[in-house]
């Protein structure tokens, strides 16, 4: 995607000028080499898209997703689990 398809609101949201494919995911995998980042997307353990990142890119969206979490965690007053918390929580109700 170039830069000069998307736009910010003055209420800082994403608008795109140019339709591009969406994808939701409920699961991730990470991979580390001497010169990357790669993510793969899981949905419901299946691999539906595979990310390489830069260092510098990949602790950039790990900054910008924690103030995110943050934020939204202080304005609601709620703490968000991880997956491996809810996996925790239902080891004992699976038994």
């Amino acid at each position: 995607m170039t830069i000069d398809r998307v736009e910010m609101t003055e209420k800082g949201q994403l608008t795109l000028a140019q339709p591009i494919p969406q994808v939701y995911f409920n699961g991730f995998q990470l991979g580390l080499s001497n010169a990357d980042i790669s993510l793969v997307l899981l949905l419901d353990n299946q691999p539906i898209l595979k990310m390489n990142m830069s260092y510098t890119v990949g602790k950039t969206v790990l900054v910008k997703l924690q103030d995110m979490v943050a934020l939204l965690e202080s304005t609601t007053g709620r703490e968000i689990m991880t997956t491996d918390d809810a996996g925790r929580g239902l080891e004992g109700a699976q038994q």
